[in-house]
């Protein structure tokens, strides 16, 4: 029942996505013309993406080495919760990304601790350069900015200062209460610290390799996003960056943010089809 639940889900939401994806992407195919260089559009962008994704995949996969997941198994995974997460606005994909990883694991907490880690280390680079983007346009500050920040701010202050508050609390807890509401809260706190070193185990040893992909994957981000507004007659300037990274996040488009999500998306499609079709080939074989 649980897989058949899987499955049924799977299919609606990925229905869902070709249906955004058919959508948005014919008809930002429409505003391309004579005078745009499509060389530089489909040569310097879709190479450019396909290396963005060439980093996150690997920071992924760096996360769930203990899990020993086989490469095609991992892609499968990566490339569908990629392209939902991609299409739907507000990042809505990330519930998807959190389920189909919690399912597969079987734990949806591990799932979510997963994905939590992944967008935090994604997200450090990502703030260091859209606030250094607002400093050096000397521009508003965007809302974006403000949000990531924050998010960093918690999850970092929250991470460093469990193990003493942890202590402290179980230590209060053990000398001064025995009954049974004090005795679910030293249950609850056992419960915290478990997810506490799950996500410990996660990351340890791999901090410096994390943010370094991360950085690959920006800078590969904003080479293609570069390569996207020269080739479509625009000169590009570092807002830009930021009105694409605004965009995604509230779900407003404009000219070269649909283009560049069409041509992110089409190459995920094309990336689902092959591990997906050479999924379909081996088991007819067998």
């Amino acid at each position: 029942m649980r897989k058949r639940s899987y499955y049924i889900i799977n299919i609606v939401i990925l229905l869902f996505t070709i249906g955004f994806f058919v959508q948005s992407f014919f008809q930002n195919l429409k505003m391309l013309d004579e005078k745009k260089n499509i060389t530089i559009i489909f040569a310097g962008t879709l190479i450019g993406i396909v290396i963005v994704h060439l980093f996150k995949g690997i920071r992924l996969y760096f996360l769930v080495l203990e899990k020993r997941p086989t490469v095609a198994r991992f892609l499968r995974l990566y490339v569908k919760t990629s392209l939902v997460n991609l299409v739907f606005p507000f990042k809505l994909g990330e519930i998807f990304r959190i389920y189909s990883f919690g399912y597969e694991w079987k734990s949806y907490k591990a799932g979510l601790l997963l994905i939590l880690v992944d967008r935090y280390f994604d997200t450090i680079p990502l703030l260091l350069l859209l606030i250094g983007f607002t400093i050096i346009e000397k521009g508003t500050l965007y809302g974006i900015v403000v949000v990531l920040t924050i998010f960093i701010a918690v999850i970092t202050v929250i991470y460093f200062i469990f193990p003493s508050t942890y202590k402290y609390m179980n230590r209060f807890l053990i000398v001064n209460t025995n009954s049974e509401r004090g005795l679910n809260a030293l249950s609850i706190l056992k419960k915290i610290r478990f997810w506490y070193l799950y996500v410990k185990e996660l990351i340890d040893g791999r901090e410096l390799i994390l943010i370094v992909l991360s950085v690959c994957a920006w800078l590969a981000e904003y080479g293609s996003l570069y390569c996207l507004i020269r080739g479509l007659g625009y000169v590009f300037k570092t807002s830009y960056f930021l009105d694409y990274m605004n965009s995604v996040f509230i779900g407003r488009s404009n000219e070269y943010v649909g283009q560049y999500i069409g041509v992110s998306a089409l190459i995920l499609v094309i990336a689902s089809g092959i591990v997906y079709g050479r999924q379909f080939a081996r088991r007819k074989r067998k």
